[in-house]
């Protein structure tokens, strides 16, 4: 079902039954009564008659600005000690934040929301919670309103939810909707200190993870504080499944609380008092606070339109009877620093958690944060170290989340601040020419990522930057939280009705085992009741062998079946017994690559830090590579000490354990950076110990110890894309043979040339000189043939040549060169395996289009690949 059709559902039974959906017995109780709103339509409950639901959206102003609700003041961290002291009270078990970045998920890249910690299995009560109910401290973030943080006052990237969350199997009972409103009235009350007459709960409708329900979401002085979810319904495709298990699951905004109980000018220096300062203090701003409440009273208010932003600026100014230039100096001064404090702390984070800045998924987020801050710093001129703004974050949160101390990440903030440099010299007069067009479409904003790796949050950036206005299509600014499902293959196949293959190869000893047909899907592809062989999985190949003498050449799991691809037909029908035999060999070698590559991963963590994750590998016979998340190309020395740290794990002979543990209990134990593999959709969770050495949550064969893994050898490393290193790797018997075949090559140089071994590098080195020369000669003297040949051409058209200069950028400057001399150039050059034709022309274009796969228009020149 889509959401609207959810929430339209969900609606119609509040409206026609709200006694069943909310708890009105304990609402009445605690003196409030039903109202609807007047402005949104809404219903609402309030302790005094009033006509509007008390959203700002109605109320047109935040009252707590000027009329305070609480006497007390708090800072986050002292609100969220209170709340979580008032919640123990109530029997709620404080646990640690989940990490930001949720691998955990198949789904998603950061946790937006603290139930995002339980989904799905908690939820669905296939796995226990870590404590029943409980209370967590979750960071979450956000990017959908990038643009309006520093301007609206109220927005961030990042925040902190404190969650109460409550829940209800058949077997447990704890609490639902009738307690849950009388604990969250009780915090506001006597923890936050308002009175019952400002609060007013609204009405409304949840959806998420595939979950829905009805929620109270409660406001107090305009400002929406928090939304108290009563979960109750399964999202199916055909309507809504009410569920056995239902969840209480509040939200409420610590950095709001803090806002509320401060009555600052905005919700930034509630938030981050020291880094406002710091910043303010480093570049020589400091503005009046009841000027900066009058001004952002007024922004807060409304939903801020950018393109008429001065027009809104220059009403406020008349309201406040202030000069509308002094007011846009201020707004403009203080939405970069707001948008720095805000922008770097979201980044500490999630750096931490094992997000990097890149040009893909999540970390496309990430860059846009470090990037914006360094526009506002370019923009304002300002003598700003992000470095140090992050270090004040520390400072800020003090003895809470001291784990963010645990790596220096000023290497990847730096590396980031010389990209974007490199990124501004290469492409700023580019995107500036569009910004002055004032619109891109989706064609042009393809054409500009591929050619040049503009995306339209960079050109949206630069056009942020200058205060001007550009039409783009805004679909595919998309903020990169939700990762991209992949087809379900188990399609392929009609698996229905067969029970789950009984997996016997995690025995290593068995090699030998007979098994029963259960179906033969057709001459060639088989289902036993039971397996001696891997199926593909983790990117651990798959095991080869015997089914009755057939070589076995694949095996596949399709929801928890697995089928075994034969090299011809068996001799046997279904419901017959069937030996089987795995290839021992190809089998000793995988689950000693397997293990390698744990012992490699863990020796990445180590040498290079603790936000190193793995993001994919293969296990073969012949090849080895696993991908981690590193912001930079791998050094000779970094390369040294990973595999210097694998083989002495490997000579320290450490044992290697594995146990099945629910994922709470292996969370609880390990962690989360057991999912180093990423997600794994199972209640149960298969964990594998390389004794203190590294914890995984694997699913893989593995050695007895590491000493069985043999020597392990590093054969490259290569940046595959932004944010992602390949390590290539062997182990075992390959290892041996690839350092065979380098001695055997070295010995091969030397009989050749003649010379010692200690001889042969300076050889190569000396032969390899003489050539760089020999083709430097050739190239300078190619080049003057080139030049001379489209020099005194006489055609009028296009006329075409052929060189054997490989490097398109070295042509394209010898046709600019002769362009120079001959103004009326027409040509086409021809290389092995490109063209380049100037100038730019339809006619050339076609006649290029005819020859090769790609051709690109770049600055008035087409170049042609493939």
């Amino acid at each position: 079902m889509e959401k609207e059709e959810v929430r339209a559902m969900i609606q119609k039974r509040m409206e026609s039954n709200p006694d069943s959906l909310f708890p009105v017995s304990s609402l009445k109780e605690l003196g409030f009564k039903r109202y609807k709103c007047k402005v949104c339509g809404k219903m609402f409950w309030s302790s005094v008659e009033r006509d509007v639901c008390g959203d700002v959206d109605c109320t047109g102003e935040y009252t707590f600005l000027s009329k305070p609700l609480t006497n007390t003041k708090l800072s986050y961290k002292e609100v969220w000690d209170r709340f979580s002291a008032i919640f123990q009270g109530f029997g709620h078990t404080e646990i640690k934040r989940y990490p930001v970045v949720a691998r955990w998920r198949d789904d998603i890249y950061f946790v937006e929301a603290a139930i995002d910690d339980f989904a799905p299995y908690v939820i669905a009560g296939a796995v226990d919670p870590p404590a029943n109910p409980l209370v967590v401290p979750q960071i979450c973030l956000r990017f959908n309103d990038i643009e309006n943080v520093g301007l609206s006052g109220r927005h961030l990237t990042s925040f902190i939810m404190a969650e109460e969350a409550a829940f209800n199997t058949n077997e447990k009972k704890t609490y639902f909707d009738k307690e849950a409103i009388v604990y969250i009235y009780k915090w506001l009350t006597e923890g936050l200190g308002l009175k019952r007459d400002d609060i007013t709960f609204i009405e409304d409708v949840w959806i998420g993870a595939g979950y829905a329900g009805n929620c109270l979401e409660y406001f107090a002085g305009g400002l929406e504080l928090g939304n108290q979810v009563y979960m109750r319904y399964l999202i199916e495709e055909n309507g809504l499944k009410e569920m056995d298990t239902k969840t209480v699951d509040m939200g409420g905004g610590l950095e709001r609380w803090a806002w509320v109980s401060q009555r600052t000018p905005t919700i930034y220096e509630a938030t981050f008092e020291r880094v406002v300062n710091f910043i303010e203090e480093k570049v020589g701003v400091k503005y009046d606070k009841d000027i900066l409440g009058g001004i952002y009273d007024h922004l807060g208010r409304i939903e801020v339109d950018r393109k008429n932003i001065d027009a809104t600026l220059e009403e406020i100014a008349k309201k406040l009877k202030i000069d509308s230039g002094e007011v846009k100096k201020i707004v403009s001064d203080m939405q970069a620093i707001y948008s720095i404090a805000d922008h770097t702390r979201t980044v500490l984070v999630s750096v931490h958690d094992g997000a990097l800045p890149s040009n893909v998924g999540g970390g496309y987020n990430l860059r846009t944060l470090i990037r914006r801050s360094l526009g506002f710093i370019k923009k304002k001129n300002w003598e700003l170290d992000l470095n140090e703004v992050i270090e004040k974050h520390m400072e800020e949160f003090g003895s809470w989340f001291t784990e963010l101390r645990d790596y220096d990440i000023r290497d990847i903030i730096n590396k980031e601040i010389e990209r974007y440099g490199e990124f501004e010299r290469r492409n700023y007069m580019l995107i500036n020419q569009i910004i002055e067009r004032g619109k891109i479409d989706e064609k042009e904003a393809d054409t500009y990522y591929k050619s040049y790796g503009i995306s339209l949050s960079d050109i949206a950036l630069q056009a942020e930057m200058a205060g001007k206005a550009i039409v783009m299509p805004h679909d595919l600014l998309e903020n990169n939280t939700v990762k991209k499902s992949t087809p379900n293959v188990s399609k392929r196949y009609d698996i229905t009705g067969l029970d789950r293959t009984i997996e016997l190869f995690y025995d290593s000893s068995l090699t030998k085992a007979t098994a029963r047909v259960v179906k033969k899907i057709d001459e060639t592809h088989v289902i036993l009741d039971r397996t001696i062989f891997y199926p593909e999985r983790g990117g651990q190949k798959a095991d080869h062998g015997y089914i009755n003498g057939v070589k076995v050449l694949d095996a596949q799991e399709y929801d928890r079946v697995i089928i075994h691809s034969l090299e011809k037909k068996i001799d046997a029908k279904e419901g017959e017994d069937v030996k089987m035999e795995v290839d021992t060999e190809r089998r000793e070698i995988l689950r000693r690559h397997h293990t390698a590559t744990h012992i490699i991963n863990q020796s990445c963590r180590r040498v290079l830090g603790g936000f190193v994750y793995q993001n994919g590998t293969e296990k073969d016979v012949d090849k080895v590579h696993i991908d981690i998340t590193y912001y930079d190309r791998l050094s000779d020395e970094q390369v040294d000490k990973i595999e210097d740290l694998a083989n002495e794990t490997v000579a320290k002979n450490m044992e290697i354990s594995t146990e099945i543990l629910s994922k709470t209990d292996a969370e609880k134990r390990y962690g989360m950076s057991i999912y180093q593999g990423g997600a794994i959709p199972s209640a149960k969770l298969r964990i594998v110990r390389i004794d203190d050495f590294d914890t995984q949550a694997c699913g893989g064969l593995h050695c007895e110890r590491t000493g069985d893994v043999g020597v392990i050898k590093i054969v490259k490393t290569e940046r595959i894309q932004d944010g992602v290193v390949r390590i290539w790797f062997l182990a075992y018997k390959p290892a041996i043979a690839y350092i065979r075949k380098l001695k055997n090559t070295v010995d091969s140089l030397r009989t050749l040339w003649g010379v010692g071994e200690d001889e042969v590098y300076k050889t190569a080195e000396r032969i390899f000189s003489d050539f760089k020369h020999y083709k430097s000669n050739y190239e300078k003297s190619e080049s003057e043939r080139l030049k001379l040949i489209l020099l005194t051409n006489k055609s009028k058209g296009y006329s075409s040549f052929k060189t054997t200069l490989q490097n398109v950028g070295q042509v394209i400057a010898i046709v600019k060169d002769a362009a120079k001399e001959k103004s009326d150039l027409k040509a086409i050059v021809y290389m092995e395996r490109n063209a380049v034709a100037f100038p730019s022309h339809s006619d050339a274009k076609s006649e290029l289009e005819r020859k090769y796969k790609k051709v690109i228009d770049k600055e008035g020149f087409l170049i042609a690949y493939g």
